[in-house]
């Protein structure tokens, strides 16, 4: 099946973050994700997350150490799914806080 460059974009990014003994720390999801960069693996990024341990939202700060593709196929299109694994290098400090991912 063939799809134009469009209807390949991801439509969605799903961020876990670790800490470095493979606990998972916080995870956020970003819906319409199209047309956007996706970070690779070795790209450092910073965004908000749903902390596991506190339940509220706070910032994290990681490299991405791994990406995994899936394709949900739906009845008017196929949407691209993007499931990053970052590793945390720091807990982003309040007054320190971007809403916007980082990359290099």
């Amino acid at each position: 099946m063939k799809m134009d460059l469009t209807d390949c974009m991801a439509a969605g990014l799903f961020v876990e973050f670790y800490d470095v003994d493979g606990h998972v720390l916080a995870q956020s999801v970003f819906t319409d994700w199209n047309s956007r960069n996706i970070p690779d693996v070795g790209d450092t990024l910073r965004c908000s997350a749903h902390a596991v341990v506190s339940g509220r939202d706070e910032y994290f700060a990681g490299r991405v150490a791994s990406r995994h593709f899936e394709v949900q196929r739906e009845d008017e299109r196929d949407c691209v799914w993007v499931r990053l694994v970052v590793t945390v290098l720091a807990k982003v400090p309040r007054r320190r806080r971007q809403p916007v991912f980082s990359l290099n």
